[in-house]
């Protein structure tokens, strides 16, 4: 994308990229991702020279180039690269690359310049396993409804293949509203923060910051690289002479080849006091399992992994939150930042905020939390394992006692096994509220460590015997369809902190069939 620059004395505003340190190369299996604007620029010599001055774009694994040309080969024959190229796209790899598709985009009339849309694809062999890759080029003149529009097929291509995926390229995500695809007007928000939003739902996440911009004039964020199924070690943007768009640099973390979900949780939860179980949400069956007696014979409090049960028996409310919360002799303060703004169900689930759900629980009846945990299943015997603990539910005889349970704090026992099962109702019944709230705490609640396209929620629970304090994490992936439902439990540790990196670590392996 070309905008003309004019002078400050004629209004408009030029933006000056800030230097960046150099990014430190993380050790272990990796693979390094570029996205390149090449702005048609023809001069192989030029575009070595300053791909030269910098070590992690000369070296890269992937390089994702639009408004290429013929200048695709050459590259790739002076980087040693395999290529694949076609409508000014190319993807050049270091690993071969299997099962190239042009996939054509929606075409809009722009009056003026309008051009033939791809999405180029194609699958990289690392040593470490596939990677689907795909890349793309966007219009210009599009507000934010046409170009998630035209982003769809991008979004089905890469759907089609599971394991680790990338999806880079100039999306041409500018700060206007453009009238009749000819006159660009200001936005009321950048169609950046439309992008991210949209590709968010669709599980990726961005490799870069969105705060970081990628093109030389008014300081914009048009160039991106989204991540599913893998992880960011590091990001970093270069300005380079020859283009008006900056390139955009990730390294990202590749697992073993073919690790499957049962050797996964087995590396995981090795030495670690607690137990891990998986199911299968269609058939219900384990299918991967740490310490599968401990998950189905210990009995815990299961702190506020029971929210999701407590919420729809509660009235629907807001509730400002005050931090402080004294339950009898419990000190139970919430622990998540002030947020400024009411807690409604979605956002108090998001982030486990005690005072909400002792709030709303002080006006029900006794009966009813009681009622509503039996149906979820949560002290019943799941059938998956012989001689398995029933949980123990003892109905509240006073506001105080009604208010922790609501918290998961008093008068329940859960086995982990018997949560999974229930977690896997959850996933079932499909509760718009709860599936919501669930999602948001993924996102930027209190499970955001467990990982993109999850709903989860942590919980850090009291232990009975006294002393030490457990972690757990109770959810399921993928949101939309989902297939397997987790539950972590720590003998010792904080949910948010210890059990939900390890849920991350098992929704993201490789070679499993979560995704």
């Amino acid at each position: 994308m070309k905008i003309l620059a004019f002078s400050l004395l004629a209004g408009s505003v030029l933006f000056f990229p800030v230097a960046h340190p150099e990014p430190k190369f993380p050790a272990g299996p990796g693979l390094s991702v570029v996205t390149l604007n090449m702005a048609k620029v023809t001069l192989i010599d030029r575009i070595l020279h300053d791909l030269r001055a910098y070590p992690a774009l000369f070296e890269a694994d992937v390089l994702l180039l639009q408004e290429v040309n013929q200048t695709a080969e050459q590259l790739a024959s002076n980087l040693g690269l395999h290529v694949a190229t076609d409508h000014e796209l190319a993807i050049l790899s270091r690993y071969p690359l299997k099962d190239v598709r042009v996939q054509p985009l929606k075409q809009f009339d722009l009056r003026y310049r309008s051009r033939v849309r791809i999405a180029l694809s194609a699958t990289a062999e690392s040593p470490w396993g596939p990677v689907r890759i795909v890349n793309t080029h966007l219009d210009t003149r599009l507000n934010i409804s046409d170009r998630l529009e035209q982003l769809e097929p991008v979004i089905r291509d890469s759907a089609e293949f599971a394991g680790a995926r990338i999806i880079g390229g100039d999306f041409n995500s500018n700060d206007f509203r453009w009238i009749g695809h000819m006159v660009p007007a200001p936005a009321l928000r950048s169609q950046a923060v439309g992008v991210q939003e949209f590709m968010t739902r669709q599980g990726f996440r961005s490799a870069v910051p969105a705060r970081e911009t990628t093109f030389d004039y008014l300081g914009m964020r048009l160039d991106w690289i989204w991540l599913r199924g893998l992880q960011a070690q590091a990001s970093h943007i270069y300005p380079l002479g020859f283009s008006d768009h900056h390139a955009v640099w990730t390294r990202v973390a590749l697992a073993p080849r073919a690790e499957d979900l049962q050797s996964a949780m087995d590396r995981v939860m090795k030495g670690r006091a607690g137990t891990a179980v998986a199911l299968d949400v269609d058939s219900g069956k384990i299918v991967a399992k740490y310490r599968l007696e401990v998950a189905a014979r210990r009995l815990a409090r299961p702190g506020s992994v029971i929210k999701p049960f407590t919420l729809p028996a509660l009235p629907a409310r807001t509730l400002l939150c005050p931090g402080k919360l004294q339950i009898g002799p419990r000190q139970m303060d919430c622990t998540h930042p002030p947020t400024g703004a009411a807690f409604d169900a979605v956002s108090a689930l998001a982030y486990s905020c005690n005072n909400y759900f002792a709030a709303a629980a002080a006006g029900l009846r006794n009966s009813e939390l009681v009622e509503t945990f039996t149906r979820a299943g949560l002290i019943s015997r799941t059938g998956l394992y012989d001689g398995e603990a029933v949980g123990e539910l003892i109905p509240p005889t006073s506001v105080e006692a009604r208010q922790l349970l609501a918290l998961g704090e008093s008068n329940i026992m859960v086995t982990p096994l018997a949560m999974a099962a229930a977690y896997r109702k959850l996933a079932l019944e499909k509760k718009p509220t709860v599936i919501a709230g669930l999602t948001a705490a993924t996102e930027y609640g209190t499970a955001r460590l467990a990982g993109v396209n999850v709903a989860g929620k942590t919980g850090t629970a009291s232990d009975t015997r006294g002393g030490n304090v457990h972690a757990w994490f109770a959810g399921f992936a993928p949101v939309s369809s989902p297939r397997v439902a987790l539950v972590v439990f720590l003998e010792q540790g904080v949910g948010g902190r210890d059990a939900a990196p390890i849920a991350g670590e098992l929704f993201n392996v490789r070679g499993s069939t979560l995704w």
